[in-house]
């Protein structure tokens, strides 16, 4: 946050000191960022040798100050769909969510949510616009590779602003590296090593099976990490940060419906998840690789399923048909769930501490569609989980547990759920559609 801090102060409030002997990349303002940046389309248009001059292809008036752009539309509907998955699927926010108290949880995560869009908000509009203002030297594959805001802290502020580029980095990658090891280790330790391997596993024993998890996904994701940037594409490249975060949806997006379903109708079945991820994931590789050949004369490569309109066409199919499917078979094969099994709570193994417990077996996510549920399916005689009695349950204050409390958490959640939703996709955008072509006090405000 002090980092975003200082890059917005040093776009758009104060310039640094310039040498008076040589030329001056300073921004320090609205008015300059926007005169600079009205410069830059008035160029003629030249995009290669890492020139990024002239109009902007699908933006209103070929303006960078504009909300209006046919490439932005698709990517904030990829956007939607991606974020959707990696929310959804990452047993990271499940495993936070289980551990948080009813009473912090239905409102911190919405309230989480809204402050996350700081981060993006202010590196692009701060980091990313200055990066063409001052028409950096950056190619397509540099910007795909995600060095559009190093290259402008560093042109603004120098060595100073590349090392503070890479705190940032290294304290995001870190964090999240973290989450993710534990995430997949309480999965496969719990959901799959404990429920049908060794039911009856000691803590002592969970512990050890976690920490090997721990080091072989680490490992894992070290390996594939250079494995991604060992092919070589077409134009001579790798595969770019870009590529893979608008692939990420087509992967992952058609195990958000089943899931929310497992989570909010007591008719969604083990076999319309299961069916309805796979199957969606399946169409939505077919949808993503087609669009890719009908527009490119039937070439299908790197560089044209990279494009806008094949990922969107992909994201889309595999978060549809996967609700799709899913809602079709557990009508024809329901479940019926009783929700007041969730009324106890799961036993803890032997000699472990309660706190430090993750209740992975409550978690729904990708992991369980894809595996604990189908292993639910082929060993129906491990289904029932060991559970201990409600008078156990000492970890929140009664009232949070209260079914009048929690029914109120509930209306909370979809009331302003469904607002802040209908306002962020939907209104705000609208919105901002009479505004056109920013003007330059305009432009101040935003």
């Amino acid at each position: 946050m002090i980092g975003l801090v200082i890059f917005i102060m040093v776009v758009y409030a104060k310039a640094l000191d310039c040498d008076e002997d040589n030329q001056c990349d300073q921004l320090g303002g609205a008015d300059p960022v926007y005169e600079r940046l009205a410069f830059i389309t008035a160029l003629p248009l030249n995009n290669t040798n890492g020139y990024h001059q002239g109009p902007v292809d699908g933006n209103r008036g070929g303006s960078y100050v504009t909300m209006l752009s046919s490439d932005g539309l698709m990517f904030g509907v990829i956007n939607i769909v991606g974020n959707f998955g990696t929310v959804f699927v990452d047993q990271s926010y499940w495993q936070s969510a289980i551990a948080a108290s009813p009473a912090a949880a239905h409102k911190g995560y919405l309230l989480g949510g809204l402050v996350w869009f700081t981060i993006p908000f202010a590196l692009a509009t701060s980091l990313g616009l200055a990066a063409v203002a001052l028409n950096a030297d950056l190619t397509t594959d540099d910007a795909n590779a995600g060095l559009v805001p190093p290259a402008a802290a560093s042109i603004l502020m120098g060595d100073f602003g590349a090392y503070l580029i890479i705190i940032m980095l290294f304290m995001a990658i870190t964090s999240t590296g973290s989450a993710e090891c534990i995430a997949v280790s309480s999965l496969i330790t719990y959901d799959i090593y404990r429920k049908y391997f060794n039911p009856q596993a000691t803590g002592q024993k969970i512990l050890f099976v976690s920490r090997i998890v721990v080091g072989v996904f680490g490992i894992l994701m070290g390996v594939l990490a250079v494995v991604l940037n060992s092919f070589e594409t077409p134009s001579g490249g790798t595969i770019s940060l870009g590529w893979v975060y608008l692939f990420m949806g087509v992967v992952i997006g058609s195990a958000v419906l089943p899931i929310s379903f497992l989570l909010t109708w007591d008719k969604a079945s083990a076999a319309g998840a299961i069916s309805g991820a796979i199957i969606g994931q399946i169409g939505a590789f077919i949808a993503w690789m087609v669009t890719a050949a009908a527009r490119n004369d039937g070439t299908v490569d790197y560089d044209t399923l990279g494009q806008n309109e094949p990922m969107l066409a992909g994201n889309l199919v595999a978060i549809l048909l996967s609700g799709l499917v899913c809602a079709v078979v557990s009508l024809i094969k329901p479940q019926n769930y009783d929700w007041e099994e969730f009324k106890v709570r799961f036993s803890f193994p032997t000699s472990y501490n309660r706190s430090s417990l993750c209740l992975a077996q409550a978690c729904p996510c990708f992991f369980d569609v894809l595996f604990a549920l189908t292993l639910a399916m082929l060993f129906p005689s491990q289904r029932k989980i060991n559970r201990v009695e409600e008078e156990e349950r000492d970890d929140f204050p009664d009232w949070e547990m209260d079914p009048v409390f929690l029914g109120n958490a509930k209306k909370w959640i979809l009331k302003w759920g469904w607002i802040s939703t209908l306002i962020l996709i939907f209104a705000w955008p609208a919105a901002t559609v009479p505004w056109g072509v920013l003007d330059k006090s305009l432009y101040a405000v935003w």
